[in-house]
């Protein structure tokens, strides 16, 4: 038996290649556009032109309240001068922390460091201390529009016999970073090395403070937000791409 022989004219071959090559724009422009499209959407959302990446961390120190010569509580203040209040030798000092995100768009990854200056040991806090370069650091993960959270430690002034000086301010300074913004702040205590607690201003430590301050507790607002879209460009690029996949779609229709 032979094989039935189709032979076609010159015309006839030039119309069939051309639906081929139609059908294979189509479904080359169909992938693009979608490519584009999913490209547009993350762009839009999350790394538009008009990105803004920003943050802030305030360090705080506790200034304790007396009513007698015992605590009655802290309050939480930038700075404390040698006229505001003196801590004394082995005096334990609580620090408040507090991280937000100003940007408009999320933060991924934010870290915290803290640089534990002389004449402080820390006792308690939200993450592990290096002695060999005096830093506290942790990872407070991610952080939504607006988000904000708070994190409290407490350290412990030496010994008398390790102080230099009657009366010295040791200032405390911890930043916040991750890979598109950084901040820092500091925070002043002032010690007086011959201070001794009497009738009339008890040793701070642990066991006079009550309810314990240095839970490392956070405090979150607008955790659900969504991110910013961004530059109103990227939407236009979205609404190109799906006007492109339109297109291919009727010229495939014209095809059949």
């Amino acid at each position: 038996m032979f094989s039935k022989v189709v032979r076609l004219t010159y015309t006839q071959a030039c119309s069939i290649i051309s639906d081929l090559m139609k059908k294979a724009l189509f479904y080359l422009t169909t992938i693009l556009s979608l490519l584009f499209l999913g490209a547009s959407i993350v762009g839009a959302q999350y790394n538009g032109p008009n990105s803004s990446y920003s943050i802030i961390i305030d360090k705080m120190v506790g200034r304790p309240i007396f009513q007698g010569s015992s605590i009655i509580r802290y309050d939480y203040v930038d700075n404390l001068t040698s006229s505001m209040f003196q801590f004394y030798p082995q005096d334990q000092v609580n620090y408040r922390l507090m991280v937000k995100n100003t940007s408009n768009v999320r933060l991924y990854n934010v870290i915290v460091k803290d640089f534990v200056p002389n004449y402080l040991e820390p006792m308690e806090g939200p993450g592990p201390f290096d002695a060999s370069t005096r830093t506290i650091t942790f990872n407070a993960g991610d952080f939504a529009v607006d988000e904000e959270k708070y994190y409290y430690m407490r350290m412990q002034i030496y010994p008398k016999s390790n102080l230099p000086s009657s009366q010295f301010c040791i200032i405390n300074r911890t930043e916040a970073r991750n890979d598109n913004t950084y901040d820092d702040d500091t925070s002043q205590i002032c010690v007086d090395r011959e201070g001794v607690p009497n009738s009339n201003r008890e040793l701070l430590t642990t066991v006079n403070q009550g309810v314990s301050t240095t839970a490392n507790r956070t405090v979150s607002t607008n955790i659900n937000q969504i991110p910013s879209a961004g530059d109103p460009m990227g939407l236009l690029m979205v609404f190109g791409s799906l006007i492109t996949l339109a297109s291919g779609i009727v010229l495939n229709k014209k095809i059949s």
